[in-house]
């Protein structure tokens, strides 16, 4: 498939427990590129990233993985990655 010619907005929530995640690194890898692209959570515990921004031309249909930095790895069973979507426009 050919690159799409506009964004590709992949955004979520980090929500630990009953309180957001702020200032945590979101690392957004694409499987077929093997590249990575971060975000950095705002005080709500918002992350984005646009996938036009790979180096590599994305497609329809790639596989993205969402994982959290490990700055706290004794929260992580408490943290979820919440509302994740991936938005063509």
């Amino acid at each position: 498939m050919a690159n799409p010619q506009f964004p590709a907005l992949i955004h979520g929530n980090i929500i630990s427990v009953d309180k957001v995640v702020v200032g945590r690194t979101v690392s957004i890898l694409n499987t077929r590129l093997n590249e990575t692209l971060t975000s950095v959570t705002n005080e709500l515990g918002e992350y984005l990233v646009d996938a036009a921004n790979y180096s590599g031309a994305y497609q329809v249909g790639d596989t993205v993985i969402i994982s959290l930095d490990d700055e706290s790895p004794e929260m992580e069973d408490n943290i979820n990655i919440d509302n994740a979507r991936i938005e063509l426009r």
